[in-house]
């Protein structure tokens, strides 16, 4: 089920249409804008779609869309909310993130219409399900790296013996806000 509808394809990609609230949002506006009219009647078809598909999922909501009266967005959207949360709906969304197009609307969506931890159970590794309302004791492990490059040069300079070798180690830990390169001499 689709939630945008974007303007362009592929590099040519100017902006999305929001079918929930029937706003544009283009590429380099902070705005919603009124919808293009190239747009307008692919928007309409769309937006018609989602009404239908929402409205499937709500006797109130289809009695009133078939006796013609106007849905609004919140109603809309409480709708939506339900089907994705029962995942009878499964939300489409485009846009670009390296041109910030599309953002708004995804990040809408995400705060309006999908459901919160406390919306949906959570089944558990032991086939138990654990409640919203149920408490939870978690062991979290986190792992470090600790990086020590060590590089060797082969150089014999100032050195009676061609066979040393001066190798680097890095002095410091991940820890430390002083790191340094320090030479030790390795025979």
């Amino acid at each position: 089920m689709p939630l945008v509808f974007p303007i362009g394809k592929a590099d040519s990609l100017s902006g999305v249409v929001d079918l929930l609230e029937n706003k544009a949002y283009m590429s380099g506006s902070q705005e919603p804008q009124a919808v293009p009219d190239s747009e307008s009647a692919a928007v309409a078809e769309l937006r018609e779609m989602l009404v239908e598909s929402a409205c499937e999922l709500d006797d109130d909501l289809i009695n009133k869309y078939l006796e013609g009266e106007e849905i609004t967005t919140d109603e809309l959207s409480a709708v939506l909310r339900i089907g994705i949360r029962d995942q009878k709906l499964f939300p489409v969304l485009a846009g670009s993130g390296a041109r910030a197009i599309g953002l708004e609307p995804l990040l809408n969506a995400i705060v309006h219409l999908l459901p919160s931890p406390v919306d949906v159970e959570a089944p558990l590794a032991n086939g138990k399900v654990l409640a919203p309302s149920d408490k939870l004791a978690a062991l979290v492990a986190s792992t470090r790296v600790r990086y020590r490059p060590t590089r060797t040069c082969g150089t014999s300079r100032n050195r009676k013996t061609s066979a040393s070798a001066r190798s680097f180690t890095y002095a410091g830990s991940h820890r430390s806000p002083h790191r340094a390169w320090s030479p030790a001499i390795s025979a």
